[in-house]
């Protein structure tokens, strides 16, 4: 069979037609993604340099404490409650002139044991609190805990007085309450044993590395049972 030349050529100049308006769409199509695809990744490069923004420089600290004091408090029937006054005083700055008073904290940490009850008498719990004397003044009354095997509690000491030059007219002290009393005031009878520690601590930042510490803690502790 023949073909006519003319047919034939028509053809191809349609294909040819054909297939320029379809590489045209494609790169009109790619044209149409590029700028949204180009957004995807200039929105991913701001993330990441916002984050490194945010981050910072890493912080280093100075850590001081001090060997925790340690105490055995024994409840009886004649004593169901005792109470001691705890008194730290900052004798000057720490290492580095860095004060050692505005980021502390104090742990009282202490296990129950309890021995020789009257027979058939119910178990007495422990009424546990400790604080720091000095905001009890503006807070609301502080309200203890009843523990039977365990006490444990962590808070801030509160400064006052001449913290920077440490004139021995106005010492720069915190004073912390420690309570612990029998939920039965003594009835059960027997012994309430409780030994427990008192741990101190502070931190301050740090202009540059490295970190320093622990640092023994340039304060005075005294203890008062009230």
């Amino acid at each position: 069979m023949l073909k006519d030349p003319d047919i034939s050529r028509s053809f191809a100049s349609r294909a040819a037609d054909d297939g320029t308006r379809r590489g045209a769409g494609a790169r009109t199509f790619l044209s149409r993604l590029e700028p949204g695809r180009w957004a995807v990744r200039a929105a991913f490069f701001t993330g990441c340099l916002a984050l490194l923004a945010t981050s910072g420089p890493p912080k280093y600290r100075y850590a001081f404490d001090a060997e925790p004091l340690t105490f055995t408090t024994d409840l009886t029937p004649d004593t169901p409650t005792r109470v001691y006054r705890i008194t730290l005083r900052a004798e000057s700055l720490g290492v580095d002139r860095v004060s050692t008073t505005s980021n502390a904290s104090a742990t009282v940490h202490g296990t129950i044991a309890i021995a020789g009850l009257d027979q058939g008498a119910p178990t007495p719990f422990v009424a546990f609190d400790a604080y720091d004397l000095e905001p009890m003044t503006q807070a609301p009354p502080h309200t203890p805990v009843n523990a039977l095997t365990e006490i444990s509690k962590t808070f801030t000491p509160t400064f006052a007085g001449d913290c920077r030059n440490f004139d021995p007219a106005d010492p720069c002290v915190a004073t912390l309450i420690v309570e612990l009393s029998r939920t039965d005031d003594g009835a059960s009878g027997g012994l309430v044993n409780v030994p427990w520690s008192l741990a101190l601590s502070a931190s301050a930042d740090k202009p540059g590395a490295p970190n320093v510490g622990p640092v023994e803690l340039p304060w005075t502790v005294s203890v008062e049972e009230m």
